[in-house]
């Protein structure tokens, strides 16, 4: 374990699959103490006892990162269980059940449009700002904002084009 992740403490959103989850992994495996979060507490529980045995420790808390009262309580809980916050991955995000592959922009809903605001956009900045809260008194702490590769750079058939 390197010395310098010794009581490190991470905030990782979207981990109940993918890359969060491979995030919490690694970050386990290193000794940083994890603060896992996700919308499905069944995978959450999953993998926190995945976890058991690694030199960092994890908790799991259920928050939806569009709801302001879900990333208030998992910051505090972070705080509360570890003390502090080094890391932050924000890394939820996902289609909504209705999407379909190939919608122009100019067809979405106003529901479909605030639907992919809130869970790609809003919810990161409501993480950011409780984040930043936390982190300030650290003085060297990171905030990762992880985005699919249609954050930089659209395709044929991804949101815009059939």
């Amino acid at each position: 374990m390197t010395q310098s992740l010794q009581n490190k403490i991470a905030v990782v959103t979207g981990d109940t699959s993918g890359i969060g989850r491979a995030t919490v992994v690694d970050c386990a495996r290193y000794g940083v103490n994890v603060v896992a979060s996700g919308r499905r507490e069944e995978r959450g529980a999953e993998l926190v006892a995945e976890m058991q045995g690694l030199p960092g420790n994890v908790i799991f808390v259920r928050a939806d990162v569009t709801v302001a009262k879900d990333v208030e309580n998992l910051m505090s809980s972070a705080v509360a269980e570890f003390g502090h916050i080094d890391y932050a991955f924000n890394n939820a995000g996902g289609a909504s059940p209705e999407f379909e592959l190939g919608t122009r922009l100019h067809e979405y809903s106003d529901e479909k449009w605030n639907y992919y605001s809130d869970v790609f956009l809003k919810s990161v900045w409501k993480c950011m700002k409780h984040e930043i809260e936390r982190m300030l008194p650290n003085r060297s702490s990171v905030a990762i904002n992880n985005a699919s590769v249609f954050g930089i750079r659209g395709g044929l058939g991804a949101h815009t084009s059939r």
